[in-house]
């Protein structure tokens, strides 16, 4: 007799593979799929970087990707990505009493940026200042490390302080003297070395006894007085 063959297909869940990626992520929102379904990607970079390539294939055919969604062809698909690192920029903000600047105009995330200081003639450095949107960056030595961002480089400049002037020599105190005064003394001459004796000086003399006179002692009368030696 007639014979009805009939049959039932079912698709086919084929898998999707993500490659290893680095400085970024892709993940699917499905592991399987079948031919025809469409399958979302997301795509995450990480700080500094963006997406440079994401490509899927299966074998050896290369599968179209628009806006991270691709569909799903009658094979198993492998997902990679590569990242690149973003070139931020390095803005120096206008100064006054001196100038700034940076060895680069653009820097990745993590790279060293060095910064050449050069204030005006009777200035100095203030402050030196490096800003990505509000966050401040450290500075080292006039150097820091590029952040994930765009970066301002502001610096303010200061007169120098004037010296202080040197000190007036203290004067030395004019030394005072005492005049030697003579008085006449019956049977003897008295010559004294100097007529003006330094204070804290010694004084001397000589005492010539005329004839027929013996000398009978010495009275030194002291009285104060101060005059400039002449």
């Amino acid at each position: 007799g007639n014979v009805v063959v009939t049959a039932t297909f079912q698709a086919i869940d084929y898998t999707i593979t993500i490659g290893g990626t680095t400085n970024g992520a892709v993940t699917a929102d499905k592991e399987t799929a079948n031919i025809g379904e469409e399958v979302a990607l997301t795509v995450t970079p990480d700080a500094g970087y963006t997406l440079d390539v994401l490509t899927v294939k299966s074998g050896e055919a290369t599968i179209t990707v628009t806006d991270n969604k691709f569909t799903m062809p009658a094979g198993n698909v492998t997902v990679t990505a590569t990242f690149q690192a973003i070139d931020y920029t390095i803005t120096i903000s206008g100064t006054t009493n001196g100038t700034v600047t940076a060895d680069k105009e653009k820097a990745n995330i993590g790279e060293e940026v060095a910064l050449t200081v050069t204030p005006n003639a009777g200035y100095e450095l203030a402050d030196l200042t490096v800003k990505s949107g509000e966050t401040t960056i450290t500075v080292t030595d006039n150097k820091f490390t590029m952040p994930a961002g765009d970066v301002t480089v502001t610096a303010t400049f200061e007169k120098k302080p004037e010296p202080e002037p040197e000190p007036e020599p203290t004067p030395e105190p004019e030394p005072t003297y005492y005049r030697v005064d003579l008085r006449p003394v019956e049977g003897a001459t008295i010559i004294p070395s100097t007529q003006w004796v330094e204070e804290g000086g010694t004084l001397t003399f000589t005492v010539e006894i005329e004839e027929g006179y013996v000398a009978d002692g010495m009275v030194v009368t002291v009285s104060q007085g101060v005059g400039k030696a002449v």
